[in-house]
């Protein structure tokens, strides 16, 4: 990783580490964006409450609390 790309990765963490103690992520049960979300917050040491949702759970959930 280039010296840039160092000094991102420690503000990224540093702010990983200053957040709540148990974020929430509610993202598809997929590898996608949020593969990258919950591998800073395993370098960070942080807890991270996941749901993971289907594609079909979405719409109804997206009504209801968005």
């Amino acid at each position: 990783m280039t010296e840039k790309g160092n000094w991102l990765m420690y503000l990224i963490l540093n702010a990983v580490k200053g957040m709540a103690e148990q974020d929430k992520l509610l993202y598809f049960d997929v590898k996608a964006r949020g593969e990258a979300i919950r591998m800073l917050y395993a370098l960070a040491g942080k807890g991270l409450n996941e749901q993971r949702i289907s594609f079909e759970e979405w719409p109804p959930l997206k009504a209801s609390k968005f």
